[in-house]
């Protein structure tokens, strides 16, 4: 037969407390680690998600680069269109010219016959 003093009681008491305050804590702990395992979830599927569109980002950089690219070439192309175009109206002015004047050439050697 065992005989406990009250303050051993007193101290078994204490401890059984403890212990279930600890039990009680520890729960507490595996829901707060249950639900930060969530949030880091959610927060890695988040990142991810980042990572994705900075990728997509990136090869929208890379078009507009060669867009760039592109509308350059094509503007010069269309620079060098307007300048053979602007030689080729001075050559029809030249041609429109010396037609008028074998015309004209033309018409008085006709008239001094």
């Amino acid at each position: 037969l065992l005989v406990a003093t009250k303050s051993e009681l007193e101290r078994i008491n204490e401890l059984v407390a403890t212990i279930q305050k600890l039990e009680q804590d520890n729960k507490s702990l595996d829901a707060s680690n249950e639900e930060t395992r969530q949030l880091n979830m959610r927060l890695t599927a988040k990142v991810n998600e980042v990572i994705a569109h900075n990728e997509e980002l990136g090869r929208y950089q890379r078009d507009l680069e060669q867009m760039k690219k592109d509308f350059a070439i094509e503007r010069n192309n269309h620079l060098e269109a307007q300048k053979q175009l602007k030689e080729v109206e001075k050559q029809h002015d030249e041609i429109f010219a010396a037609v008028e004047g074998l015309k004209y050439q033309f018409i008085n050697k006709n008239t001094d016959m």
